[in-house]
């Protein structure tokens, strides 16, 4: 007999992508119909770019966001508003997506990575190390949908007076103790791309309460210029600064994807943890124990992250037979930290050494080495939920069976481990 997810297909693990139905195709036409595709100007501009900055910012509990083209995007414009650049030092977690390094490389200051703990995000206990005379900010990524812990990061930063930047990427809808994660720094990035909560293909968002830094972000992300469009969001006198900005600018035809959306949001959030309770609830105890948050309540609920207790070679053979399942399970990042990948590891001193050796956060090395992860998808029925905890159960007692040799779990097997 076929495994279950191979006679019915796993449902799109791409939350927002799953969720595209009627309301983004109504609102699409109507940008169709209008003919201006352009956020500031066109016959019968219908505002769609504008309307999702401002629920947006009603959602997230913030004075003001601003919708740019990609989540790089975002965090290209939020360091240069925050002006980041050669001479200053950049405190990012050594696991995460590579986009969060290159924005700060980009910008000629230096990354300095920081060790992650089992939640998969920064090490607040680790962040003091790597303060120097010349540190000026931090970027703290909840990654896959749980927060990280923002009392014990929030503390540090006053203390030692750093700017605060959170790239949200993986996670909007994630709460801290109630609070939406983005809203806590001096700015907040996210990013709207296929694979995200919620999604417009491509896109991004910045937020922030601070009025001179959303300022500058607009003309950043225009070139340098600041729209009569933009003026009423101000409440305040524009400043006649003019920076060397870019083009950055979010289109009317994503601005009205990225709306219906993010209308959609706290339905989607609501179907990932139900899905991730019933799933969870399913499970036999196993050799691993579950990532721990800073706040489950406020997790998305977008993955089950497991921290297995055997060798590499066992993991990587649980991970295979779930694949042999139907249930899309991997190694988040292939494994590696940031600063493993080739981009990273091409960059050199003056005297030609690695800047970025293998070694620099070896508890990050080692969590990345034992964690494998299982995608929830909103579209799981009960039925389906079942169905992966028993996959996840028969997979466990296979691999790790006391009568299997070790001689056996040879698939995929990386010796580095």
């Amino acid at each position: 007999m076929k495994p279950y997810f191979k006679q019915k297909p796993y449902p799109l693990e791409f939350s927002g992508a799953a969720m595209i139905g009627a309301e983004e195709k109504e609102l699409v036409n109507r940008v169709l119909d209008s003919r201006s595709l352009n956020r500031y100007y066109g016959p019968a501009n219908q505002g769609m770019v504008a309307d999702f900055e401002r629920e947006a910012a009603t959602w997230l509990g913030v004075k003001h966001t601003l919708a740019v083209h990609s989540g790089s995007g975002a965090l290209r414009v939020a360091l240069r508003a925050l002006d980041i650049g050669p001479g200053d030092e950049i405190l990012v977690p050594a696991s995460t997506f590579i986009a969060t390094a290159l924005a700060v490389l980009n910008t000629g200051a230096t990354t300095v990575f920081v060790e992650i703990d089992e939640s998969g995000n920064i090490n607040p206990n680790d962040i003091e190390h790597g303060i120097t005379t010349r540190t000026k900010a931090l970027i703290v990524v909840p990654i896959l949908g749980v927060p990280c812990d923002m009392d014990s990061i929030l503390a540090i930063v006053r203390r030692r007076k750093l700017l605060l930047l959170e790239d949200c990427a993986q996670s909007f809808g994630c709460r801290y103790h109630g609070r939406p994660v983005g809203s806590f720094g001096d700015i907040g990035c996210f990013s709207l791309q296929h694979c995200k909560v919620i999604t417009s293909g491509e896109g991004g968002l910045v937020a922030t309460s601070n009025p001179s830094l959303y300022e500058r972000m607009i003309r950043l992300h225009d070139q340098g210029f600041l729209r009569e469009a933009h003026l009423p969001n101000l409440g305040r006198v524009a400043s006649t600064e003019s920076p060397l900005g870019e083009n950055y600018r979010m289109s009317e035809l994503t601005g009205a994807v990225a709306l219906a959306q993010l209308r959609k949001l706290d339905r989607i959030v609501a179907k990932l943890k139900e899905n991730r309770r019933r799933i969870y609830s399913a499970l036999q105890p196993g050799p691993y124990r579950f990532r721990p948050s800073p706040d489950p309540d406020g997790d998305v609920g977008c993955n089950l992250l497991f921290i297995h207790e055997g060798t590499g070679a066992q993991m990587d053979e649980w991970v295979h037979l779930l694949c042999a399942e139907g249930i899309p399970a991997g190694c988040r990042y292939d494994g590696k930290t940031v600063y493993q990948y080739s981009q990273i590891r091409a960059i050199r001193n003056p005297d030609g050494t690695m800047r970025f050796p293998d070694g620099l956060c070896p508890r990050t090395e080692h969590i990345l080495q034992v964690s494998a992860h299982v995608p929830v998808a909103p579209q799981l029925t009960a039925e389906d939920c079942l169905a992966v905890a028993d996959a996840i159960n028969r997979t466990t007692d296979k691999v790790y069976s006391p009568s299997k040799s070790r001689c056996q779990l040879t698939v995929g097997h990386n010796e580095a481990r």
